[in-house]
């Protein structure tokens, strides 16, 4: 799967400084999940699939990086990531 958040339109930064991406249209060709198929005599197919949405929130703290996905489908939330990243300590 890939997932495209693009530059623009649906994203957003917070009165906190966070990074808000949010992967959700009405209509083919807005911000939103696609299927691309490709058939048996080599031609692609893409379909726009407005059900299902993607948020993003990403922020830093203490010089870490901290990002909360939320993946809905029919409004209904169906999945949700916490991703952390630490900065290394130099050994």
């Amino acid at each position: 799967m890939t997932v495209a958040f693009p530059c623009g339109s649906g994203n957003t930064v917070g009165p906190d400084g966070n990074l808000r991406l949010d992967s959700s249209g009405k209509k083919f060709g807005d911000p939103g999940f696609y299927f691309l198929l490709n058939d048996s005599k080599g031609d692609r197919w893409s379909q726009y699939v407005g059900s299902f949405r993607d948020h993003l929130n990403v922020h830093c703290h203490a010089g870490n990086i901290y990002a909360e996905q939320t993946l809905t489908l029919w409004r209904q939330r169906v999945l949700r990531f916490k991703y952390e990243i630490h900065r290394c300590k130099p050994e």
